[in-house]
């Protein structure tokens, strides 16, 4: 734009001044006042056209740097908006597992489909492993002990773990004829601890293996939980 600008004003320039050099003699008054005029008036045009071309580039420089504050500020503002890390889980401590059937009519592993699984209360301790493993522990041993293992499946702010307990017992056999055999019993608990609350769902799976390896039952059945768990002390 400022070069327009410069290239209008010198062009009035040379008309100017090859208006004046070829005036004829006896009509200087009137056409040098028409001279005069329509300098007087193409200067006015170049001194408006020089001002709208500066207010352009000033409007032009305010634009862009309206704009460069907008970018700033939807960089600011993403920034912001980052994701929050999450706590990492740590599960050493108490969890009690209350457990209740979860079984629909018709889908139990009782007789007729009727739930088999009654309202029980487990407690267990988890504490550091290895290489950033845990174990876990019955909070009162019971014979058989029964094999167990805990992992964590998500991190915070809702803690997960999935918790398997394991038990085989022998049942010998009567001597009515009735034949012994091995009774197995496995729950697994997928449970999100949040504020000390527990929740969460599983199964419980239960069969029966005669010692002639015929399998008598097999069924697993639905389990809910709920509970709480308290952290282990730093």
């Amino acid at each position: 734009m400022r070069l327009v600008v410069f290239l209008c004003g010198l062009m009035l320039s040379i008309g100017c001044g090859g208006s004046a050099d070829t005036d004829p003699v006896g009509s200087d008054t009137s056409e040098s006042q028409d001279t005069s005029e329509s300098q007087d008036t193409s200067e006015s045009q170049d001194s408006s056209e020089s001002q709208d071309s500066s207010e352009s580039q000033d409007s032009s420089e305010s634009q862009d740097t309206s704009s460069d504050d907008a970018v700033e500020e939807d960089t600011s503002e993403a920034a912001d908006t980052g994701d929050t890390p999450t706590d990492p889980c740590d599960p050493s401590g108490a969890w009690t597992i209350e457990v209740t059937t979860a079984a629909l009519p018709g889908e139990g592993c009782a007789p007729d489909g009727a739930p088999s699984q009654g309202p029980n209360t487990q407690e267990y301790v988890v504490q550091p492993g290895e290489d950033g493993t845990y174990t876990i522990s019955m909070a009162e041993p019971q014979e058989p002990s029964p094999e167990m293992t805990v992992e964590v499946i998500g991190d915070g702010p809702a803690c997960s773990v999935r918790i398997t307990v394991t038990a085989e017992v022998y049942v010998p056999g009567s001597g009515e004829g009735q034949e012994g055999g091995t009774a197995f019993i496995q729950y697994i608990y997928t449970a999100a601890e949040e504020d000390g609350a527990l929740s969460g769902s599983g199964t419980v799976q239960t069969s029966f293996t005669k010692e002639t390896g015929e399998v008598q039952q097999d069924c697993t059945e639905d389990i809910a939980i709920g509970g709480t768990f308290v952290p282990a002390a730093p």
